[in-house]
């Protein structure tokens, strides 16, 4: 039961103020809109579940949490895209309780006051997503598919590591997306929206945890989410929409023991109503709770917000004033349709998207960067731009590479250094590349014999091998080899010495009677230098009795 409260402890005093569990950001919170345009977002927030809004999971707790996020937002211009800013704070408070498995007693109660994290954020448009003043974004005709870049750094609230629960979580966690949005109806006054926002959250360690803890580090894996809503407008002003919000990941690790209890994998749920008040005053209700997910997940959500918007609307208008057209006779000298007035390459035909000039050839290969999937690096046509491919990562492009699938070497058009005998020693290092042999004797095959106690002489068993490394020798007329003897350690030193001298001398004598040249051959006694085998049985003494062959270098 003390591991079970500590672990709920813990848990609880990671992130009071991330999203919430059914909803995430809710609808109509990652659409484009036009620039020069700044909005307070603030929420009150009503929660009572066994998760943190910083998507921990609690198995035996009861959390309630009311807090107040404000968010304060401008719309600008970058590079041409849309941007908006962010700047977050949430005040609030909460109150747990922890409910021992299985109940012995009393449950104790744990809350919390201050500040939950907050965050900076940006979001960028990436696709189909303009810089439009206010009076160009209501003229604008939208794309059916516009996608942005959505990133959060979360700043730890407020944290006293002597309390059990806090709204802070004394760390930075970070968290990057890419929402998209889906226009279904085309009738301005009815629009319908399809909102996917696919995201990963990363969370730095927390070098200070509360004493209940009685840890020193807590950690949480990343967490990924995938957040849907399908929003209508029943009229200009008044719209609903329904959320689905999947979530996955996020286990904690205390000292770096990992507590899969706390991993989560649900499924959350929502419906949110909308009004638009006044052109500068917007509110908004909605509700959320968990539709299915592991080990007894549960969350019920309240959420009403209101939006205040600013834009300097004269402005504009005098700005829209000011650029007025002014009739005049225009010169297009290239005939490309954009007057020279306004095109920076008035002798060269070009498109409007880059003030009049061709299409630009970044890498000079004759493919225009439009066309060309790898606009930076000079490649072919037939690669659609790109250079021709070097799947392998040999050097050795595809087209060269006799294996474009196996790394290899130029001598070998690509390939790998060929193995003929299929020893596992490659022809290189093998000095028998057309039989097959082990390592220790450079790819050639083993050549032993093996000898009685305190013999020399060779049986005809032994000539028969060794008529075998006559053949082979014959066969591989540029192979040397050393002839090796070796003896067991019973009896004197320089005896043994003595006795595999005598063993080497009878091999090479053998292979010189069978019309091996001398000069290729190299005899040597080893003694009882290269023990092999047990020297206290006679099965380990009889291994040490023998004659090696050995290729040379």
């Amino acid at each position: 039961m003390t591991l079970k409260i500590t672990t709920a402890l813990l848990i609880i005093t990671v992130m009071l103020s991330k999203g919430t569990i059914a909803q995430g950001d809710g609808p109509r919170n990652i659409l484009w809109g036009p620039t020069g345009v700044t909005a307070l977002n603030a929420k009150w927030m009503s929660l009572n579940q066994n998760i943190t809004p910083g998507n921990i999971y609690i198995k035996d707790a009861e959390i309630k949490i009311d807090v107040f996020p404000l968010t304060l937002v401008h719309n600008f211009n970058l590079g041409g895209r849309f941007a908006q800013i962010m700047f977050n704070a949430t005040p609030g408070s909460a109150n747990g309780r922890i409910v021992p498995a299985p109940p012995t007693g009393p449950t104790p109660s744990v809350d919390a006051s201050g500040f939950g994290d907050g965050f900076v954020g940006l979001k960028v448009g990436l696709i189909n997503q303009p810089a439009l003043n206010v009076i160009e974004y209501s003229k604008y005709k939208h794309a059916t598919f516009s996608m942005m870049l959505y990133t959060r750094v979360w700043y730890p609230g407020t944290y006293d590591k002597n309390k059990p629960l806090n709204m802070g979580t004394n760390r930075l966690s970070f968290d990057i997306g890419v929402p998209m949005n889906i226009q279904l109806s085309k009738n301005p006054k009815r629009l319908t929206w399809w909102e996917s926002y696919p995201a990963l959250h990363f969370y730095a360690a927390n070098n200070d945890p509360t004493i209940a803890t009685q840890g020193d580090k807590l950690k949480q894996k990343t967490l990924f989410t995938f957040e849907n809503h399908l929003s209508h407008n029943f009229s200009t002003k008044f719209w609903a929409g329904v959320t689905l919000r999947y979530q996955y990941g996020g286990t904690v690790k205390l000292d770096d023991v990992e507590n899969d209890e706390t991993t989560i994998n649900m499924l959350g749920t929502g419906a949110t109503i909308g009004y638009q008040v006044l052109p500068m005053l917007s509110l908004s209700g909605g509700y959320g709770f968990v539709l299915a997910g592991d080990n007894g997940a549960k969350s019920n959500m309240v959420r009403i917000g209101a939006v205040l918007t600013y834009v300097n609307m004269n402005k504009l208008k005098a700005k829209a004033a000011a650029a007025a057209p002014v009739v005049e006779v225009s010169v297009d000298s290239d005939n490309d349709g954009i007057a020279d007035a306004n095109d920076k390459c008035p002798d060269r035909a070009g498109v409007a998207k880059y003030g009049g000039c061709p299409v630009p050839d970044s890498d000079g290969d004759g493919i225009n960067d439009e066309d060309d999937k790898c606009p930076s690096q000079a490649g072919t046509a037939k690669y659609s731009g790109c250079p021709v491919p070097d799947t392998d990562g040999d050097g050795i492009n595809d087209e060269n590479d006799k294996c474009p699938s196996q790394a290899g070497t130029a001598k070998y058009n690509g390939c790998p250094v060929p193995d003929t005998d299929g020893d596992g020693i490659n022809d290189e290092n093998d000095r028998c590349p057309n039989t097959k042999g082990i390592a220790d004797n450079l790819g050639c095959p083993e050549m032993i014999l093996y000898y009685k106690r305190d013999e020399a002489s060779l049986s005809a068993e032994d000539k028969s091998n060794l008529d075998k490394v006559v053949t082979f020798l014959n066969n591989n007329s540029g192979i040397n080899v050393l002839i090796e003897g070796h003896t067991s350690t019973l009896g004197e030193a320089s005896y043994n010495q003595t006795l595999s001298e005598k063993r080497a001398k009878a091999t090479m004598d053998y292979l010189v009677s069978k019309g091996i040249d001398k000069g290729r051959l190299q005899s040597v006694g080893l003694g009882e230098k290269y023990p092999v085998g047990d020297n206290n049985t006679e099965e380990g003494r009889a291994q040490r009795r023998r004659t090696v062959i050995k290729v040379s270098q």
